[in-house]
């Protein structure tokens, strides 16, 4: 069960990975992305952090960490790749839009 627990968090984290780059490929600012990179790190480790205190045994163990790994990398190599394209094309489809309403704002 713990164990499990530990994959299903990696998962959720590469999930949110996943959401906040496309925020990021959005909005296309630097300081922006800078920012919400600190904020999702600082999250995913405090998550870590209440799983090892919650379902860890005897503390920290390095099988914690790999097990979670092993849960973002299988989200990522399955799931995210699955929806990568999709997710570049409604990006790349909002972002021309955002261009030309910016370019129509210029003009009023």
């Amino acid at each position: 069960m713990m164990l499990l627990s530990f994959a299903a968090l990696g998962a959720i984290c590469s999930f949110v990975y996943s959401a906040v780059t496309f925020l990021e490929k959005l909005i296309s600012l630097r300081i922006v992305s800078f920012v919400l990179d600190v904020i999702i790190m600082l999250s995913f480790a405090v998550a870590f952090f209440c799983f090892v205190i919650g379902f860890g045994e005897n503390g920290f163990r390095f099988y914690h960490f790999f097990i979670a790994a092993l849960g973002f990398f299988a989200y990522q190599m399955t799931v995210h790749r699955f929806f990568r394209n999709l997710e570049n094309k409604i990006a790349n489809k909002l972002s021309i839009k955002r261009k030309s309403f910016t370019k129509r704002l210029k003009k009023f």
